[in-house]
């Protein structure tokens, strides 16, 4: 699915840490303006959108096919270490991680250029639900960017 990477952001290079929509256009735009991007997806189903179908383009989820083109993939368990060492070494090289928001501390530290934690949902609406038994998230996109000088 890669291609030609000419455009505005050849030589980026983008790793793809995103699922299902909000992400995926992120990077998606970013792969269309010449980035680099290296999709990573959980074994082994991969990413939810490849199951958001019909409509189908062959076998594959049309949804997973248009907001994933012009990315490479690679599949990657980051629960067992040899994942996350695999992950590591993909980050040594690259500019850009963008990622689901998580909060989580241990990017700060890399030598990343551009850290983009992206959401589909706000954490809280403040509304709770009865069925849900806590805070029912609101439909939004959430985006959080941490950058540093190189």
């Amino acid at each position: 699915m890669a291609h030609n990477n000419v455009g505005a952001l050849e030589g980026l290079k983008v790793i793809d840490l995103t699922h299902v929509m909000a992400g995926p256009v992120c990077t998606l735009l970013l792969a269309d303006l010449g980035a680099e991007v290296i999709k990573i997806e959980r074994p082994p189903e991969g990413d939810d959108s490849r199951h958001m179908a019909p409509p189908y383009i062959g076998d594959e989820s049309a949804a997973y096919l248009i907001v994933n083109r012009h990315k490479r993939g690679i599949v990657l368990n980051l629960k067992h270490e040899s994942g996350r060492e695999a992950l590591l070494r993909l980050l040594e090289n690259a500019d850009v991680l963008v990622e689901k928001l998580s909060r989580r501390q241990h990017w700060k530290s890399s030598g990343l250029v551009l850290i983009c934690s992206v959401s589909a949902f706000r954490r809280s609406s403040g509304v709770r639900s009865p069925v849900m038994g806590g805070p029912v998230p609101m439909r939004t996109v959430q985006v959080s960017i941490s950058w540093r000088k190189p």
